[in-house]
């Protein structure tokens, strides 16, 4: 009979022991643990959400952004494009003009020169 009481595990009946004393606060912390895992699951679930609907509105204000500024760029072009036409007549009459004055100028010097 002693062999056999050897042969049994000391551990096995400590743990029995174990689980009548500390039982029920284990059972209560295991609840309490899983509690604490659904709640983490659901906040990391809404936290998503939040993420989602930020993402999105963020990409819609990006949007509006990049449409207005698009808009404004256009509009500046035109007015670049219709101030470079602008300068660029005034600077074609200027040129026929100076043109003009340059050939009256030098038909006045072959003259003068031919009358000495």
């Amino acid at each position: 009979m002693a062999k056999e009481k050897t042969n049994k595990d000391p551990f096995g009946e400590i743990s029995i022991i174990r689980d009548i004393i500390a039982g029920p606060q284990l059972a209560e912390l295991q609840q309490g643990i899983e509690a604490l895992h659904t709640e983490q699951t659901e906040q990391k679930k809404e936290f998503a959400q939040r993420l989602k609907k930020l993402e999105e509105q963020l990409n819609k204000r990006l949007e509006e952004l990049e449409g207005q500024t698009r808009k404004q760029f256009d509009a500046l072009e035109q007015r670049l494009e219709s101030k470079f036409q602008e300068l660029e007549s005034k600077l074609n009459e200027k040129s026929e003009a100076d043109k003009k004055t340059v050939g009256q100028i030098m038909e006045e010097m072959a003259k003068r020169l031919i009358n000495q």
